[in-house]
């Protein structure tokens, strides 16, 4: 099964064997009691460690989990519930979402949708509440979004676009791919969108987690940590604001505050290259046209930057067509450009006139030079725009 797994942290394809989690189901027989036994491999990859298990659930696994109520979750010995605390921990970025007015607070993967129970509760209208799950838990007063989350992956409309919060509790570890999931979400947040994130913690153990705690599922298929969960959400876009690791009564859990901020800077700083490499690009067309002005003007290098530069300024095409400007290329000497044949280099020493250099990259044009002086070209007839910029 392992040549099929793919870690959802760092995509490697290489895991080993760390323990085999078995499990039974009773199956009755002729009077007597009998078990059917299933087994798991658990796995951790070979490059960044997470553990996972080696086998998805089948396809029948989700009718058969909702094909009877749900049953009531306890995390504590006095029958405490997290769901007020949860929304505490995300109270500053949920009151800016639900002040700003517009876009939908969800519960994903809501079960019985106690977080938005709550909301509602204190006085949130379910109008701006909306609980999403493979099938219909939640109480009446509640909108509810039937949704395969395993199918999410940011191709297509989700019916909850433009969420301003959602709640994710105790789901990502059930997911077949957690790293489409949560980028399908970022993909569908709102800018500057919230999420809080909790999933079992696996870096916390004790005699209370392994004895209380359903950690060791069947249903569980991935087993994160607070440094694995928050690498997982920074790769699928998610800034993480908040991070914290604690057991509520016997459960252990790891719980994140995402923001879908935008990633400007990546963007911003590729269109400002791209702006500079065009203003260069202008800068020896600029050149180029003043210097045919007052008579021949030689181009040295063929390349991408000069035919770019033509492309953009299409009169040194014209200039180049009647002989004004003089094109110069090792590797495409004798062939023709523009309807004149491109000179070979090794004639710049006697052409008579200015030589801009039309190469970018600084080690095409150290070599230029290096071949100017070898040329005897005296350095002062050399026009670098490039080095000048």
């Amino acid at each position: 099964m392992t040549a099929d797994l793919t870690c959802p942290i760092c995509l490697g394809r290489a895991f080993s064997q760390v323990e085999d989690l078995r499990f039974s189901v009773p199956r009755p027989q002729g009077g007597a009691a009998g078990a059917e036994w299933f087994s798991y491999d658990i796995l951790s990859c070979d490059a960044c460690g997470h553990v996972m298990t080696d086998r998805p659930y089948g396809e029948g696994f989700i009718e058969n989990l909702y094909a009877s109520p749900l049953e009531k979750e306890r995390w504590t010995h006095d029958d405490r519930e997290p769901y007020g605390e949860m929304i505490a921990f995300a109270r500053g970025d949920l009151d800016r979402a639900l002040a700003a007015g517009e876009g939908r607070i969800l519960d994903i993967g809501c079960g019985f949708a106690k977080v938005l129970q709550q909301l509602y509760a204190e006085g949130i209208a379910s109008e701006r509440l909306l609980a999403v799950d493979f099938r219909r838990q939640v109480p009446d007063g509640i909108p509810f979004l039937e949704c395969n989350l395993n199918g999410l992956d940011g191709s297509a409309a989700t019916g909850f676009d433009g969420y301003a919060f959602a709640f994710c509790t105790h789901l990502l570890e059930h997911t077949l791919d957690p790293r489409t999931f949560l980028r399908a979400l970022r993909v569908a947040a709102a800018p500057g969108a919230g999420l809080y994130l909790e999933v079992p913690d696996h870096s916390l153990t004790g005699r209370d987690v392994v004895a209380l705690s359903n950690l060791w599922s069947p249903q569980h298929l991935h087993y994160f940590t607070p440094e694995s969960l928050s690498a997982l959400a920074t790769s699928c876009g998610w800034s993480v604001a908040g991070n914290e690791s604690s057991l509520f009564g016997f459960v252990p859990r790891v719980r994140l505050l995402l923001r879908a901020e935008t990633h400007a800077a990546a963007v911003e700083a590729t269109r400002d290259s791209f702006r500079q490499l065009r203003a260069l690009r202008d800068a020896l067309a600029a050149r180029l046209s003043r210097e045919s002005g007052n008579g021949p003007v030689a181009v040295w290098g063929l390349g991408t930057d000069l035919l770019l530069a033509i492309e953009g300024h299409p009169k040194l095409a014209e200039s180049i067509r009647a002989g004004h400007i003089v094109v110069f290329d090792l590797a495409q000497r004798g062939q023709s450009h523009l309807e004149r044949e491109i000179g070979d280099p090794d004639a710049l020493a006697a052409f008579d006139g200015p030589i801009v250099l039309a190469a970018r990259p600084a080690n095409t044009r150290f070599r230029m030079r290096e071949a100017a002086v070898a040329m005897g070209i005296d350095s002062a007839r050399l026009i670098d725009v490039f080095d000048e910029a």
